[in-house]
């Protein structure tokens, strides 16, 4: 009896060839962020910069986005077959855990923003530990096989990931807009409130711009190609 994985794999379509040169493109552009940017953790390092326990989800979010990254380069490149579902298992992990930790930190924002108000502290904290408690749920679903014809891992069963993202759209726009709420309710016009401001719209725009496709492209469920082609985007635009 042949595997129903391995079946799926063999019908693989020609859109999962523009996935991983997509896959590449992002990842080499985040690869070159990371990389141009790390003078800001220097000087954490050297205590040129006041360290703050913040900085700790800042630095883990970025070293698990590289991991991420990383990852599925090794699964897209590595000639040698080796076990695909480890590999995905890997790069969800180091992907979630990112994303959870990038969405912990709007959380720190909007929690300062209103003065550590126990309300905000246990409505927000509710959202987010609802987020990462689907996010782990999302971890265990999609499969991958060894694919000889591209010589590469194949993921099947892409489209279950959709409701991992979705869910997290939900989480960051109510905490976005938990701190942009807090930001307008302290409105002064002053320098610091301009920042607190643009930069607070800014995360809601990329937040909402970055993670729509792949959700989207998950719904429609084209096919297993479509399915994966924005999530790397996504994850580069959104660290």
């Amino acid at each position: 009896m042949s595997d129903p994985a391995a079946a799926a794999a063999a019908s693989l379509p020609t859109s999962v060839l523009a996935t991983v040169k997509l896959v590449h493109v992002f990842g080499g552009i985040y690869i070159w962020e990371f990389v141009t940017s790390l003078d800001f953790e220097v000087e954490v390092y050297t205590r040129k910069r006041p360290w703050r326990w913040s900085l700790l989800v800042y630095i883990a979010a970025r070293v698990l986005a590289m991991g991420a990254i990383i990852t599925e380069f090794f699964g897209f490149d590595y000639p040698s077959e080796f076990n695909c579902n480890v590999w995905l298992r890997a790069t969800l992990v180091f992907s979630f855990a990112a994303i959870m930790l990038s969405s912990l930190m709007i959380l720190l924002r909007g929690v300062a923003v209103w003065g550590r108000s126990i309300y905000v502290v246990v409505f927000s904290s509710a959202i987010w530990l609802g987020n990462v408690a689907v996010a782990i749920w999302t971890m265990s679903l999609g499969e991958a096989v060894w694919f000889p014809p591209l010589g590469t891992c194949a993921i099947t069963g892409a489209e279950k990931l959709r409701t991992g993202i979705l869910v997290d759209l939900f989480a960051d726009v109510i905490l976005l807009t938990i701190m942009l709420a807090g930001v307008m309710n302290k409105r002064n016009g002053t320098g610091l409130w301009r920042v607190l401001y643009i930069q607070g719209l800014s995360w809601f725009l990329i937040a909402v711009c970055s993670k729509i496709p792949p959700i989207v492209m998950g719904f429609l469920n084209i096919d297993v190609g479509w399915n994966l082609m924005f999530n790397t985007p996504h994850r580069a635009c959104y660290f």
